[in-house]
């Protein structure tokens, strides 16, 4: 990340072409760089009449007349970090789900043994009881 300059030829552009662009690499096929500064491309007239902003750019040729010249800076972009903490986000939630469900039917087995061996305790001393009484 850095100042890195970047030069965009354009054709012979008309007012339909003004507007604000921003700049992304690729590194491969899956991932983009940040955006750059957005760079205000102004056109008044016709082609022969065009206004570049910024540009320091001068020349007689025709096609570097329409070149855009700019030094950007590249910038972390909080919609591609949103993605990630989204992703985060939701792994977090399926890691908290997927406790959820492993814990609820531990917990309903442990009662449930809590329960058997209290009943068969009681029925023991119950059995006890029985004898003693006995003669």
């Amino acid at each position: 990340y850095g100042n890195i300059q970047a030069e965009f030829p354009m054709g012979p552009v008309s007012t339909a072409h003004r507007g604000t662009y921003r700049c992304f690499g690729s590194y491969n096929t899956h991932a983009w760089s940040f955006p750059s500064e957005p760079v205000k491309l102004l056109v008044k007239g016709d082609a022969g009449d065009t206004t570049f902003e910024p540009t320091e750019h001068t020349s007689s040729d025709h096609w570097d007349s329409y070149m855009l010249t700019t030094e950007t800076q590249f910038q972390e972009d909080p919609v591609l970090w949103g993605h990630n903490a989204q992703n985060l986000l939701r792994i977090g939630l399926v890691f908290l789900v997927l406790v959820a469900l492993v814990w609820l039917p531990v917990e309903d087995w442990l009662h449930r043994k809590k329960l058997q061996e209290r009943a068969s305790r009681a029925s023991r001393q119950e059995c006890r009881r029985f004898r003693a009484q006995s003669p």
